[in-house]
């Protein structure tokens, strides 16, 4: 079943336990991981994207700005909307530390 049925059975044999995965950054692949993520596991498990920024840049569409067809601000749009939809948390915030200490795996 490859990569999908691992983490899903790594997160449902969890049993009564909630987990929480955090993803640092929400840039393409933060962004991607997060939503693929929400899809692959049940809805007891909580998914949180950290990013130091409320707003992410389309970059296919930079092409556009830099040619005179599109304005900066079209190919920016907020992640809270974004993540709230799918299902996830969403944190702006810097992060200092990933306390790997009290992290139980």
């Amino acid at each position: 079943m490859g990569q999908r049925g691992s983490t899903e059975s790594s997160l449902t044999s969890l049993g009564d336990s909630m987990a929480r995965v955090v993803i640092l950054g929400a840039g393409v692949s933060g962004h991607t991981a997060a939503l693929h993520l929400r899809r692959m596991v049940g809805k007891e498990h909580e998914v949180v994207v950290v990013s130091s920024n409320a707003k992410r840049n389309w970059i296919p569409s930079n092409i556009w700005v830099g040619v005179g067809r599109m304005s900066p601000e079209a190919v920016v749009f907020p992640l809270a909307p974004v993540y709230r939809r799918a299902g996830i948390t969403f944190r702006q915030a810097q992060p200092r530390s990933t306390g790997l200490l009290s992290v139980r795996v």
